[in-house]
């Protein structure tokens, strides 16, 4: 993995040998034809507040186009056809220290246009909803300079540097490590 910033990690005591669970993950970056992205704020135990792109897991067999729809409409009532996903973007690799186990993410972000529209969950599981805190329509530049946290870290850089229509070949972004206490 790469070098982490200081900012990325949360301390944690560390057991000798954690069990570790592998996860496979998408999320969409919901751009509106404003420029505004979509994003959710869920309180996560192992990071506290942050703003991240919505999506998850997902499940066996599942391909990637077809998790993202589900979990579009699960979290925010997006309805999409099988058009409606655009390239990948991005993918990042994640370890997360959680539940006495060592969580291995990795996550590829799509790209979704829409219109800017009100979300609403229609399907949340139990630790989703004990994490969710609201959804917001953000401009990069706000998230660049906002003091809050984002998931990725380098989400408004992105943004900022490539705007909505200069995404190219699939970047892999910066590894993160995160602890929980």
């Amino acid at each position: 993995m790469s070098s982490v910033d200081s900012n990325d990690v949360v301390p944690m005591v560390h057991a000798m040998s954690l069990p570790k669970r592998h996860r496979r993950a998408v999320r969409g970056l919901v751009l509106a034809s404003s420029g505004r992205v979509l994003l959710m704020q869920m309180r996560l135990p192992w990071l506290g507040p942050v703003w991240l792109c919505p999506g998850g897991g997902l499940q066996e067999g599942e391909p990637k186009r077809a998790a993202l729809r589900r979990e579009l409409l699960e979290e925010t009532g997006l309805t999409l056809g099988p058009k409606g996903i655009g390239p990948a973007l991005w993918r990042r690799q994640l370890l997360i220290e959680h539940d006495g186990a060592e969580h291995h993410m990795d996550e590829t972000y799509l790209l979704v246009q829409t219109d800017e529209f009100e979300p609403a969950p229609t399907e949340l599981t139990e630790r989703e909803r004990d994490w969710f805190m609201g959804f917001k329509w953000w401009w990069p530049a706000e998230i660049i300079r906002s003091e809050e946290r984002f998931a990725p870290p380098e989400l408004g850089r992105q943004l900022m540097l490539r705007g909505v229509k200069g995404f190219g070949p699939v970047e892999l972004l910066p590894a993160r490590v995160y602890r929980a206490t």
